[in-house]
């Protein structure tokens, strides 16, 4: 194994993507793309969270979402950079995704990416409906549906990170 350090893992809906008024269905089944889908994909709140924490820990990043059946790498990455998360894009991990079949939990996919990477420190940035198993992990912020990430969260991120 080899360390890599301080990672995230980062599911989209609920915790950046709050589904108003666009989400991932308007960027992967849509013909026509809204003429401001980038800039309002992602909550501009979320996004300052988020950032927060990326500039005072600068981690890794590997994607929980459900959305990484619809895009590849390169995808992911136009994706981040065009909705104002190009530090996120920048910052996948080489290993950038976990896999979760269907019988599988949220806890499942994490616990086998971990099992085959040794880390210093992780955070789990989920929200309360997708972070199946996740509730009793000391390293979990699950958000709340509709709500995302909050400046309390980020309170919580820099204590686990540390």
């Amino acid at each position: 194994m080899v360390v890599i350090g301080m990672i995230i893992f980062l599911d989209f809906d609920d915790v950046i993507c709050l589904n108003r008024p666009y989400g991932g269905h308007d960027v992967f089944h849509r013909r026509n793309s809204p003429s401001d889908l980038w800039e309002r994909l992602f909550s501009p709140s979320c996004i300052q969270q988020l950032r927060a924490i990326h500039d005072a820990h600068h981690p890794w990043y590997v994607l929980t979402t459900s959305w990484v059946v619809y895009a590849d790498r390169p995808g992911f990455d136009r994706i981040l950079t065009r909705s104002g998360l190009p530090f996120v894009a920048t910052s996948l991990h080489a290993d950038w995704c976990v896999s979760q079949g269907a019988r599988d939990s949220r806890a499942d996919a994490i616990r086998r990416w971990l099992d085959a990477h040794e880390e210093a420190s992780v955070l789990i940035l989920d929200d309360e409906a997708s972070g199946t198993g996740l509730r009793d992990w000391p390293e979990a912020i699950l958000c709340r549906v509709n709500e995302g990430l909050t400046p309390e969260h980020v309170s919580r991120a820099h204590s686990v990170l540390r």
